[in-house]
This record gives structure tokens, sequence and C-alpha cells, in this order.
């Protein structure tokens, strides 16, 4: 079941509506001397989640005679949901995280408590009839989850304490600079009159790519390329029936090609247990390439409370491995346990496997004959262990593949081979970002991890929900996605067209869109604002050894290292991966980096008394 705001009896709207009205500029606003300001930049997920963890703080001062004035700025009206959540998302765009881990706040609590709200699996119950259930392995809309979060600001904003005053500012901070203990902001237009004493930026996804420099003479032809696959509205001016060639094949992917199919008419149905599809004869057709050029594997239902438990990447190994002290070889040091890790998932699902011991299932892992041996290696080079005939088209070969993983799927995880193996990859993943933390890695392997294995990752082990996935191979089986390339091929331009060509295929699209997740790089410019912090030496770039990552180079509390101690900046959100390594927006809690801030923001605002020999303490920051 995928839940949307069309299956709720009353319309969600208002409270979108409510927080637009409450939004101000900062031309609006005047300083105030009994006011201490503090700055949260981005508001999206990451930055309510950041208001929370602060908040949470200022509650424990609440006989101060101080007010705290939370500034929160935002390049457009989208607090609380960013773009990507945002109400105004198609409703057919769903969250791939099942309704079970959907939960805003850390404990949940009565509805009067400010800071104690509702997981999102009640928030949708209170909404539904009462003979309406819901279940923890359903799914929701983007824009459902959208509208959840807005009503927790709501709530948060309608029950703020005496002491604090919240302000939404709708402008995009361009530059900081600090003097004295103190930030000023500013746009492109004007400095900000505000002095502000701690600031968290949140770090948003680098989405818009800049492929077309790659190639020449890409100017003729610039309107038809898309940088910005999350601009849905930009696609409707595609034409129908275009030939269009779509960078890679995973969720963003998927998502984009739903809008070009679903979102112009086309209609989705289940006959015989089989996804259908109902042409609007608005569709273009598609060609996707990547670096694997495969289509991504489908994500089966789990939860936090029902998934793969791990076997030998567990919390006592990566403590171990941590208990070394030492840069990590990934291929060396780890791989070797992931592939063991996702051979045992995968055979221990095997029928008369089943019920037996850790140590006889790796004896029988181990006589298998290496050419058939499942391995990590099969799930990243299938091509070579598919039975399809080589000579056939190496779209037949991913169809097929295609056909198959839903097949050995079906069951779901802890109940199929597949599923199990693919759950190990992906639980594993989590285990392998402890050790990445803090160039955990070393620079050789750093790189290559970057740029190689972590793509292979997103591809394989976090691929679309079930329902998504066969829409996506219901459109290839009827020809609307095709795969043509076993090699990810080269780009140009031929009378105004772009040619995408191999070794042994070519194929003209009139148009290109760029579905990759771009990783961030402050050396690149594209960020306004990093590009100010940079050139003020308010940030540095990160470096592990040779390897220039060209990340922000924070220290273990999201600090950057250059004003650590001397000033509360701090750096929170998925594109922060130089010495973290995010996944996805929901991933809020593994490095804490918003309760840090929050807990050197309350020293900065509350500094202990002076202690004997004059010295302040609120000076002192812990590395």
């Amino acid at each position: 079941m995928i839940w949307t705001s069309f299956q709720l009896p009353k319309d969600p709207n208002g409270t979108f509506v409510s927080v637009k009205s409450r939004i101000k500029r900062i031309v609006d606003l005047e300083i105030a001397e009994n006011k201490e300001y503090v700055s949260i930049i981005g508001g999206g997920i990451y930055g309510l989640k950041t208001l929370l963890s602060l908040l949470r703080q200022l509650k424990s001062h609440s006989k101060s005679n101080k007010i705290t004035s939370i500034h929160w700025y935002n390049k457009n009206e989208h607090f609380a949901t960013g773009k990507i959540y945002s109400p105004d998302q198609p409703a057919y765009l769903s969250l791939d995280h099942c309704i079970q881990d959907l939960n805003l706040f850390d404990v949940e609590g009565k509805k009067n408590e400010l800071f104690y709200g509702k997981s999102f699996q009640n928030w949708l119950l209170e909404k539904l009839p009462a003979d309406q259930n819901v279940d923890s392995f359903d799914y929701c809309s983007k824009e459902l989850f959208g509208h959840y979060l807005i009503e927790s600001l709501c709530h948060i904003m309608d029950n703020m304490l005496d002491h604090v005053e919240l302000i939404l500012i709708q402008a995009e901070v361009t530059g900081i600079e600090i003097n004295n203990g103190f930030a000023r902001l500013n746009d492109k237009f004007s400095e900000f009159p505000f002095k502000y004493c701690s600031c968290c930026i949140q770090i948003g996804y680098e989405n818009k790519n800049n492929l077309l420099k790659y190639i020449p003479n890409s100017d003729v032809i610039k309107d038809r390329y898309f940088p910005d696959h999350r601009a849905y509205e930009s696609l409707e001016r595609i034409p129908e029936k275009a030939q269009i060639a779509i960078k890679e094949s995973g969720l963003e992917a998927v998502n984009t090609i739903l809008v070009l199919t679903e979102g112009r008419g086309g209609i989705f149905y289940k006959k015989d247990d089989e996804v259908k599809y109902i042409p609007s004869g608005l569709e273009p057709t598609m060609y996707l390439f990547s670096r694997s050029n495969l289509p991504s594997l489908p994500r089966n239902k789990f939860h936090k409370d029902h998934k793969y438990q791990l076997q030998f990447m567990t919390d006592d190994w990566v403590q171990e491995m941590h208990e070394k002290k030492i840069q990590f070889n990934f291929e060396e040091d780890i791989l070797p346990v992931l592939n063991k890790e996702i051979q045992y998932a995968f055979y221990s699902q095997i029928p008369h496997l089943k019920g037996s011991t850790t140590e006889e299932i790796l004896t029988f892992i181990a006589v298998q004959p290496s050419k058939s041996r499942f391995s990590l290696q099969a799930l990243l080079d299938p091509w070579n262990y598919s039975n399809v005939s080589k000579s056939a088209s190496y779209n037949e070969f991913a169809l097929d593949l295609a056909i198959y993983c839903l097949m050995i799927t079906r069951e779901g995880e802890k109940n199929s081979i597949m599923s199990e193996a693919l759950a190990a990859l992906r639980e594993g993943y989590h285990q392998i970002r402890k050790l990445y933390a803090q160039a955990g890695f070393n620079s050789a392997s750093h790189f290559h991890y970057d740029t190689y294995w972590k793509w292979y990752f997103y591809q394989i082990g976090f691929g679309p929900i079930r329902e998504n996935t066969e829409k996506f191979y219901c459109l290839m089986k009827e020809g609307y996605v095709n795969f043509l390339f076993s090699e990810t091929p080269d780009i140009s331009i031929e009378d105004e067209q772009f040619l995408l060509r191999s070794k042994e295929n070519e194929i003209v699209t009139n148009y290109l869109i760029d579905c990759k997740i771009h990783k961030g790089n402050i050396r690149s410019g594209s960020n306004s604002l990093f590009k100010s912090l940079l050139k003020r030496n308010l940030i540095r770039e990160f470096y592990n050894g040779e390897y220039n990552t060209g990340k922000i180079d924070l220290d273990s509390k999201g600090r950057s290292t250059v004003l650590a101690g001397v000033f509360p900046l701090y750096f929170n959100g998925p594109a922060s991966d130089g010495p973290f390594l995010y996944h996805h927006d929901l991933d809020q809690d593994l490095y804490h980096i918003s309760n840090q801030w929050a807990e050197e923001t309350i020293q900065v605002l509350f500094p202990p008394m002076e202690i004997e020999d004059g010295s302040n303490p609120s000076n002192i920051i812990v590395q």
C-alpha cells in the first residue's frame, strides 16, 4: 500500500498555506538589544531536525531572561520539506522507506509536548477514519510525508517557548563574515544587520550537473539538456514521442521516467499479478546509460524491526576495526568480509541449508566451483553470469535480468535468496559508513571508493521500491525504456542532436537528462555560499593524503576545522561526505551533528560562571 494525500478525508493543504503566511523577508525585521541571534541556513528536513535539537537544549534554560531569536533561512518557501518532500510533488512519487521508519522525532510524546511529536504512522492514523489501518510495511508518497513535516513545524511554532522566537526568512544566503565572535550573513545584494553567535549550515545535494562542459559544441543545443532532473516542470517542454537519453538508471532516473509516462496520463494497472501499462500517446522513448549500464534492482520491504541481521560485519567487528587505529584499504580489509556476508546471506536461504549452522553454510560455500559460486561480483557483473545468449542484444539481457530479479525477490526480505543478498549489501554499507568517517580509508582507497564503489552500492543496494520497479520493468517490456549499451557511451553533438556511441551501438536523441546526483565539490564554484566561505578562509578543502576530495574539512563534530574553538560554524547534511558518508535525507542520526551544534550553541548563549583564575570556560571548546 502506498498512501497519498488524496486518500485523506480532509485536504491537508491548509497547513502548507499557514507556513507560507509566516515567512518573512529580511527587510521586514528589526534588531532588538535584548535578543541573542542564532542562524540555521537551509530549510529542508535537515534544517528542521537541527531546529528541534536546539529547541530541546533551550527548553532546559526556560528561566533565562534572554530571548533567543532563531533565524531559519531558506532560498524558497519550502520550509521543513525542502524541494524533495514539498506537497506540490506529484503524488505518484513515493518514498523508499517503510512507514515504520518515518519519524521526525526521537521519542514520541503527547500532543501538547513541543519537542516530542508523533511518528508518521500515528500521524497518518489520526487523519484516517477509525476503520482504516496503516501497516508498518506500507509506503507513502513524498508529498504526503511533506504534509507531516509541515504540520510538525506548525505544531512547534504554535507552542514556542516564552524565551525563544523562531523566524522563517526566505533569502538565499551567499556569504558569511565572522568578526569578534559573531557572524554576519549576506545575500548577493546586501549584508544582513544581525550578528549571530552560532550558525549551522545544512548542505544540500548538488542538483545542477554540468555534463555539457565536457561535450564540444554543446552550446547549440543547451536548451535540450536538463541538468536539474528534479525540476520536473521543465520536462513538460519535451514533446511527445521524443527520443531522450537519460544518464543513470537508479532512483532518480525511475522518478523522472514516471514523470514522463504516468505524469503524462499513462495508467499502470495489475492483471494476473503483473503490472500493465495503458499509454496516453504522449510518452517519449528513453535510452538509459550509466556506469554499470544495469537496471536498478528492486528494494524489498524492510524496516528497523524486520530486516537482515549482519553475521560478520557486526558492530563488534566495526569496533575491532576502529581499535586498530589505522587507515584501511577498502578492497583488502573490508571487501572480503562484505563478500563473505553476501555469500552467507544468499546460501543460508537455500532450502536444504535452512537451519544449518554458520560453519556448515560456510563449508558449503567453500566447496562450490568458483565459476558458479554466487558472490558480490555476480551482483556487479551479472552479464557474465546470465543465461542469455551473448549474441542477443544488450537490451534483451537487461530485460531478462529485470524479469529474473522480480521473480527471485518476490518472497521479500528474509524469504528470498536474492533479497537476502541485497539486504546484506545494504546493511554492510551502513557499517562501511562508520569506517569511512574521518578519513578511515587510505588516500588511494578513499579515491577509488568515492569514484567507483560508492555508486555500485547505491545502484544495487538502494534501488526503487518494488512497486516502482515493476512499473519501470513494464516500461522496458513495452519498449519505452531501453538499455542499448553494455559500456558507458561517448557523447558528442552531430546535426544539433546528441549522439551516444559505444563500440557496439549508437543512438541519436533530441534530449539529454542527467539524473545523477553529483557529490558537491567546493572547488567547482557552483555553490555561491561555499565559494565565499572558501575565499574568506572560513572553510578549507578536505585532503586525505594526496586525494583532494572536494569536500569541506570538518572535525568529528561537524565543525569547520578552520574555526573549531573560535566560532561554532557547523555543516550538516547529505552532501558533506568528505570526512563523512551519508546516503539519504532520512539518515540524520548517524553523526549527531545537529545535537553537537545545539550543545555548543547553548555554551555560547549561556556560558558558565567564571572559574577562580578568571578565565571563562565558555571560550574553551572541547576538541
